[in-house]
């Protein structure tokens, strides 16, 4: 045990670009939060959130009794769904500029924070919409202060700058960051997180493997970037287990929660590559796939090629998950094979074909990844060179179980 395994039932302050209250209790700071806001003049916000969760997790009533307590009024948009898109943004931003909304809370995971920010920037650009705002038709030069109140233990959005929409039209899953994106706090509660349903909480926690991964195996990777992922892959072998067999392990839960935080740090800083390029046209076709879902199908098919070019680094992380793995790239092979049967082991035993996909949609679905300058950009991260060809072979080999 460490000596941060005994630290887990109280309440820590990290300072990062955002200020991270993490710990049991933590969602009571939001008291704090709304005072701080009061002291700015701040006397209305926009609440953005999914339909219930932010309900049933108990979030919300604390921050509505912490807003009630500020004297601060509010208007919540509860429309979000997983994969939100650029509509829902556009809806709540407008929400916010009607009820002239001076500050964003988000309450939930990914998606709803991802749309506080949006909608953030919107209500400073009351002329310019969501999609022109992720199709970089206008440069956005700030945001009403965003708060985020974390439910899942994956996003890592809490803590970064970056949030993610889906143009339904185009089938584009674009996404964006600014340093005025940071939320001003954010609150990771694992007692928020004991709803979570079981699949959720698996599929959050890919997602934060995923953004490790990535960020410590990019181009622009740092020892830092490293240090930090190795972290969520430890957090992750060892406390993800426990969540699936008893959602109330509130020590599990809050080393998840910090594993994911540290994975939104560590790509913050070092960006991502082939896994998230992949994914975002992959669930903006099939918006059925959650994300992690989604990261999961592609991550084996994934780390056997990124790991014969980072055979180092990928060792360090993976050997959490797959004991006794040789920093050699001959042990590729054995780091893909045992990630996807640790995967599949905890329930994710999906793959592309159980989403309707064949070799001819997923042959197509590669050109389209290709020919989105967005997602080409991100794959020039990795630390190898990637083609079409390339895409198009993690798409075919995800079809089944590479195992």
């Amino acid at each position: 045990m460490t000596h941060g395994e005994l630290m887990w039932n109280k309440v820590h302050t990290l300072n990062f670009r955002a200020t991270l209250h993490i710990g049991p209790g933590a969602v009571k700071k939001i008291k704090d939060v709304a005072n701080m806001l009061k002291s700015k003049e701040i006397s209305s916000v926009l609440v953005v959130a999914s339909q219930n969760a932010y309900k049933v997790s108990g979030a919300w009533d604390h921050v509505r009794r912490a807003l009630v307590d500020a004297g601060i009024g509010w208007t919540i948009y509860d429309r979000v769904t997983a994969n939100p898109t650029d509509v829902q943004v556009d809806e709540a931003a407008a929400l916010g500029r009607h009820a002239s909304a001076q500050a964003v809370i988000g309450i939930g995971g990914g998606s709803p924070i991802d749309t506080a920010k949006g909608a953030a920037i919107l209500i400073r650009h009351p002329d310019r919409t969501a999609r022109q705002m992720y199709y970089r038709e206008f440069e956005p030069t700030g945001a009403v202060p965003i708060i985020a109140v974390n439910t899942t233990h994956g996003t890592g959005t809490e803590v970064d700058r970056f949030a993610v929409a889906t143009m339904p039209e185009s089938r584009h899953k674009l996404g964006m960051g600014f340093g005025f994106t940071y939320p001003v706090v954010g609150i990771d509660d694992p007692e928020l997180m004991r709803t979570l349903p079981a699949r959720q909480a698996l599929f959050t926690t890919i997602d934060a493997l995923a953004h490790a991964y990535e960020s410590a195996t990019t181009r622009t990777t740092t020892p830092y970037t490293i240090m930090l992922s190795e972290e969520t892959f430890r957090t992750a072998a060892r406390f993800l287990p426990d969540i699936l067999d008893n959602p109330e392990d509130m020590r599990a839960r809050f080393h998840l929660a910090y594993g994911a935080a540290m994975a939104g740090v560590a790509f913050d800083i070092g960006a991502l590559h082939i896994i998230h390029a992949m994914e975002h046209p992959l669930s903006a076709h099939k918006p059925e796939i959650a994300h992690g879902q989604g990261l999961g199908m592609l991550f084996g098919a994934v780390v056997r090629r990124v790991y014969r070019a980072a055979p180092e680094v990928s060792a360090a992380l993976l050997r959490h998950i797959v004991p006794g793995l040789r920093p050699t790239a001959v042990d590729a092979d054995r780091a893909a094979t045992g990630l996807e049967s640790w995967m599949r082991s905890l329930g994710l035993t999906e793959t592309l074909r159980d989403f309707g996909f064949d070799s001819r949609s997923l042959e197509e679905l590669a050109a389209f990844t290709w020919n989105v300058p967005a997602h080409r950009n991100l794959m020039k991260l990795a630390p190898i060179q990637v083609n079409p060809d390339i895409v198009r072979e993690i798409y075919l080999e995800s079809l089944e179980p590479y195992s």
